[in-house]
């Protein structure tokens, strides 16, 4: 094999890893911000139900994105 041809496998390599590397983050952080998401509305529940049991019903705010 001549030295091009090494050279251009090895920059093949180094972007297959990037990309796999690229699509595994954006499984994750999907996987975040789904989580993230189910916790604001989880901290908006509790108080809600805080101010119904303390005599303060919250009022009815936009959801957070």
């Amino acid at each position: 094999m001549s030295q091009e041809l090494i050279g251009y496998v090895n920059l093949a390599g180094i972007v297959a890893v990037v990309a796999f590397l690229w699509r595994v983050d954006a499984r994750w952080q999907d996987r975040f911000d789904a989580l993230n998401q189910r916790l604001v509305h989880l901290g908006e529940r509790v108080a809600r139900i805080e101010g119904i049991l303390t005599g303060n019903p919250a009022t009815p705010t936009e959801p957070a994105e």
